[in-house]
């Protein structure tokens, strides 16, 4: 970042002396507006995109989600129909089961009831065939018998199954009991008793022909109602053997009929299954596709949420940062030009002061007003380098000065080191209090490596110490100070003093009436330089004030922005972009500070511009208070000098060595006091890093102090035409 703050205010000495300082501010803030409001329009068009695509890929999005939640709703409701399709198939099926189990069992139980019914036809039709037969062979034994009674009775007696046949007419109703004690009685009268002998044979022979027609009509008659219940028995087991076999086909169909139905359940139900898997299937993949579609959009409107934060925030800061620039360009513009036209063009010593700021040698970078010699300081540096060294002295210190300049100019934008910057630009501006310019500079520059290596051996970041510190470098920054400029205005009064008396001597010789009449010029010309030094200090007081109200409005508001934006990537940070498939960037993203290292630039120059006016002013009022302090000590003088001219000749002789060797010695103090100085404003300097910017960490400030301790020693060595220092001995004497 530094390097852009250096690079805007490089190359200053042979582009911009041909622009005055404010007219450089006048330039670099419009240049800064114009960036700001170019950047402004491109982020805005970029947002406008960036809105409508989020705009139009929301309503895309939020059409997916309808359509898929309709969706959704549908394979939900066709699912629903089908898991009842499918549960009434299931409820058919078990209840075809059911009847197919009811119906093998009825089918069972009619073949079991229909094979006992046959068993019990099949019995009682035997009963009743053996005792139709056991009737019939009886029968036919009676008809057939030719002898006697006694044979016929015995042949019936044995014949086969007539009793069985006897036994099953009465248990069956067909026999009476009279008809069954008269069949009985019959069969016991043909038995012969051996004792009654022939008389009793006649006497059943008798009997037998009374009781065997009635015997025939009862066997007869039996045998009708044996073949009656016979008949019947048949006719009746052939209907029921056709209604088993009718219930048995019936069963058989109806069991087929199940069958088949269960089938095509079993089908339907296989078929509704699948379709019923198919809908699930189908609704996973569209509740899925919703949550990717619903986490989407949510990241979509996340993000176009944060970056419409963003901008909004951005464009408030970008607003009040033209404002800020506008209101800098209008008190620049209507304010401080005026009065720097009317300040510095006058054609007196103030005229050149800020402009030799810029117009140097080399590349210098302006940062801190308590870095940069005072005004006087260059006068005075520039008249001793002229009066004291002789022209090839003056040249090769030039020479070398410029190369030391570049080296540490262009190491002070590498570095980031406004410590270097600041010094490049003093040592541009040779100070006057050096008698021997490359052993003065040499000095200083063995002075400040001392300084940063024992920085660097002592550096603390104990932020308790700071504000003890920062009192302590402020209060000996102003003693070396009051203590530079007393010394200053000493000399300069004893330099004048010196010339009064040189004056005084050559005069002392002059017409009385030539003395009032250089007495009388000056005095004219004292009150035309009041009257222009009164207007001088009033324009560079309002000018000062002018400048400096302008700057602390920039700072305010870059330091606002700084904070606000802070502010907001804190409050941001917790939110994330999680869109991978966006293809849509506003190009830009988190908060906007203003163009903080323009700003700087622009400030650093008109903090030059300040101070100058400021310095001006101090200045031409000390040189105001001085010249009416000499007026009246001239006028005084030359009076009592017409009397006294003979006699104080030799003792103005005498004063002007002792005011020779006071000022010999004056700036032997004052370049003590001046080296003090700077070294006072390089440890303030260094507090402000530490303690105020604290921008950096410990081992930056460490590698950054020895990147200025090396450039130092190379710029250093460069002065070191002799190579006397140890660190120079191996350097050659060219340039790097």
């Amino acid at each position: 970042m530094m390097t852009g703050i250096v690079g805007s205010l490089l190359l200053l000495a042979s582009a911009v002396t041909a622009l005055t300082p404010t007219e450089k501010v006048l330039q670099m803030l419009g240049t800064l507006e114009n960036e700001t409001k170019s950047e402004q329009l491109k982020e805005k068009t970029n947002f406008e995109n960036f809105s409508a695509w989020c705009d139009k890929t929301s309503e895309k999005k939020g059409n997916a989600i309808k359509e898929g939640e309709d969706e959704e709703a549908e394979l939900l409701s066709s699912i629903e129909e089908k898991t009842s399709n499918y549960e009434s198939l299931l409820a058919d099926l078990a209840e075809l089961k059911s009847t197919t189990e009811r119906l093998e069992a009825e089918k069972d139980a009619n073949s079991k009831q229909c094979a006992k019914d046959k068993s019990a036809y099949q019995a009682t039709k035997v009963d009743l065939d053996s005792a139709i037969g056991g009737l019939q062979a009886a029968l036919k034994t009676l008809q057939e018998a030719g002898g006697t009674k006694s044979q016929s009775l015995l042949l019936l007696q044995h014949a086969s199954g007539l009793q069985q046949s006897l036994d099953l007419g009465e248990a069956m109703g067909f026999l009476q009991d009279q008809d069954h004690r008269a069949m009985v009685a019959f069969l016991q009268a043909g038995k012969a008793e051996p004792w009654l002998g022939k008389e009793g044979e006649e006497h059943n022979k008798t009997d037998y022909g009374f009781q065997s027609s009635g015997i025939v009509a009862t066997l007869k008659d039996l045998e009708t109602q044996f073949t009656g219940e016979r008949d019947a028995l048949v006719k009746e087991w052939e209907a029921t053997q056709a209604a088993c076999e009718q219930t048995e086909k019936d069963k058989k169909t109806a069991l087929g009929e199940t069958s088949q139905t269960t089938g095509s359940k079993v089908t339907e139900s296989s078929q509704v299954k699948d379709a019923l898997g198919e809908k699930k299937e189908a609704l996973r993949v569209t509740r899925k596709t919703l949550k990717e579609d619903r986490s989407y959009l949510e990241d979509v409107k996340s993000d176009c949420a944060a970056r419409d934060a963003d901008f909004a925030q951005r464009s408030k800061n970008r607003a009040g940062e033209i404002k800020a620039i506008q209101e800098a360009i209008k008190v620049m513009k209507d304010t401080v030009k005026n009065l720097e036209d009317s300040v510095y063009d006058s054609g007196g010593a103030a005229g050149t002061k800020t402009q030799s700021l810029l117009a140097t040698d080399s590349d210098v970078v302006v940062q801190e007003h308590s870095e940069v010699p005072s005004f006087f300081q260059q006068k005075s540096a520039r008249r001793h380098a002229a009066t004291e060294m002789d022209q090839a002295a003056a040249e090769m210190f030039q020479s070398r000065k410029e190369q030391a300049v570049s080296l540490l100019a262009k190491a002070g934008g590498n570095l980031r080191s406004l410590r270097l910057s600041s010094f490049a630009m003093r040592l541009q501006a040779q100070p006057t209090a050096a008698s021997d310019p490359l052993v003065f500079v040499k000095q200083m520059t063995e002075k400040m490596i001392n300084d940063l290596q024992k920085e660097a051996t002592a550096a603390t970041t104990q932020k308790g110490l700071c504000d003890t510190q920062m009192m302590k470098a402020s209060k000996e920054r102003d003693r070396r100070f009051r203590e530079s400029m007393s010394l200053d205005k000493k000399i300069k009064a004893l330099d004048t003093k010196r010339e009064e008396l040189i004056e005084t001597i050559k005069l002392q010789t002059s017409d009385i009436s030539d003395m009032e009449k250089d007495l009388s010029t000056a005095t004219e010309l004292r009150t035309n330089e009041s009257t222009e030094n009164i207007k001088t200090i009033s324009e560079s007081s309002v000018g000062a004030k002018a400048v400096d109200g302008a700057i602390k409005a920039l700072k305010s508001y870059y330091a606002k922005a700084a904070r606000s934006a802070n502010r907001y990537d804190e409050a941001s940070a917790f939110l994330q972009l999680n869109i991978q498939s966006k293809k849509e960037d506003p190009g830009f993203a988190g908060s906007y500070a203003g163009k903080q290292n323009q700003a700087l630039s622009v400030v650093t120059l008109m903090e030059v511009i300040r101070d100058s006016f400021e310095q001006t002013a101090k200045e031409t009022k000390a040189e105001e208070d001085e010249a009416a302090e000499k007026f009246t000590e001239l006028k005084s003088k030359s009076r009592v000098d017409i009397e006294t001219k003979r006699t104080s000749k030799t003792l103005n002789n005498e004063e002007l060595d002792v005011t020779t060797n006071d000022i010999s010695s004056g700036k032997e103090a004052l370049k003590s006091t001046v080296g003090l100085l700077d070294g006072a404003l390089a440890a303030l300097e260094d507090l402000k890093d530490e303690c105020v910017n604290n921008q950096m960490t410990y081992e930056e400030r460490k590698a950054k102090r020895e990147g200025e301790i090396s450039q130092l020693k190379k710029a250093m060595c460069i002065l070191d035409v002799n190579k006397v220092e140890k660190d120079c001995a191996a350097t050659p004497t060219a340039a790097r």
